[in-house]
């Protein structure tokens, strides 16, 4: 993910420790109507079936020139 720091259109890039922190896709972020300080819960599924969820807040904003991951990356 090198690089990423140089796309970022708003807000901060994360830091050395970034728990609780993520950076979004600008297209991802305007579809959702999210924006800097707002929280999002991702949800995600092991191979085993189990399941993991967290609440991160958003630090910055990316524009990458990649339609796929401005439109879903987080």
């Amino acid at each position: 993910m090198r690089g990423l720091a140089g796309k970022l259109v708003e807000g901060t890039y994360l830091g050395p420790e970034p728990a609780g922190q993520v950076l979004v896709g600008a297209q991802l972020a305007a579809d959702l109507e999210i924006g800097l300080g707002s929280e999002v819960l991702a949800v995600s599924q092991a191979a085993d079936g189990a399941t993991a969820n967290d609440l991160f807040t958003v630090a910055g904003i990316v524009e990458t020139g990649s339609v796929q991951l401005d439109r879903a990356g987080v």
